[in-house]
């Protein structure tokens, strides 16, 4: 999914960029969401901190004294942010070198007050390449709609029970994929992923502790699992001794 951000005063304008991004993605089969802020208060910044699914940020240059630029800064270095997309939006370009001289990796500033259509779309033709070229990730198909889910994000996938469909669980919520674990486990080519039972595939990275006593495995999100095989327990343990 692709998360656009707007922090924005005028509702004309966030109604127009809302229009620009609707039409643009009637020819793509990508979920997309879109967020509107009106100032930068704690609710922006609690967005901006989440680590969550691809991001892109149109930040208004300046709302009351907060700058748009300054809050880019703060989503790079801050939040160590520097795979999000930033878009600056003013309505002069008297501050169109301040922005891209900040060295924040922003894409393009955008003046309101004129054409800016086609210099938005060109903007959406440039977020769709970098969206996909971001890093592994696990396509997921869900009433046509191909969903992404970075490998990073991932903490374990589980068959539904009495079900055709897995749960994958993410940092950011669970994800339905409607298919066997099978089916999965031939896509998902990264040694960070281990089959430890036939109902269960876990990341590695996520692996908190293993109690063989209890053949518990425990997460970092503080959720666990009893699903261990026998034949698995000496990979899950090796793969902790190597990786933590």
């Amino acid at each position: 999914m692709i998360n656009f951000i707007l922090c924005e005063e005028e509702k004309a304008f966030s109604d127009c960029l809302y229009g620009i991004i609707f039409k643009f993605f009637m020819n793509y089969d990508i979920e997309y969401n879109f967020i509107r802020c009106c100032r930068y208060d704690d609710e922006f910044h609690d967005i901006a901190r989440d680590d969550n699914e691809f991001k892109v940020y149109f930040l208004s240059r300046k709302i009351e004294d907060e700058s748009g630029i300054e809050v880019a800064r703060r989503i790079r270095e801050e939040y160590h942010d520097w795979t999000s997309i930033i878009i600056i939006v003013d309505s002069s370009n008297a501050y169109k070198y301040s922005a891209f001289s900040a060295r924040l990796q922003i894409l393009d500033f955008v003046n309101k007050t004129e054409d800016y259509e086609k210099i938005v779309k060109e903007d959406l033709e440039k977020c769709i390449s970098v969206y996909d070229r971001r890093p592994k990730c696990l396509k997921i198909k869900s009433h046509n709609i191909m969903n992404f889910v970075e490998y990073k994000y991932i903490i374990f996938i589980e068959k539904e029970q009495e079900s055709k469909n897995c749960i994958i669980k993410t940092t950011y919520g669970d994800k339905i994929y409607h298919g066997t674990l099978n089916q999965l486990e031939e896509e998902l080519n990264d040694n960070r992923f281990i089959r430890t039972h036939r109902s269960l595939i876990v990341n590695g990275d996520y692996i908190d502790y293993y109690d063989i006593k209890e053949n518990k495995i425990v997460f970092k999100d503080g959720t666990f699992s009893f699903l261990v095989s026998r034949g698995k327990k000496k990979e899950v343990l090796d793969y902790i001794a190597v990786n933590q």
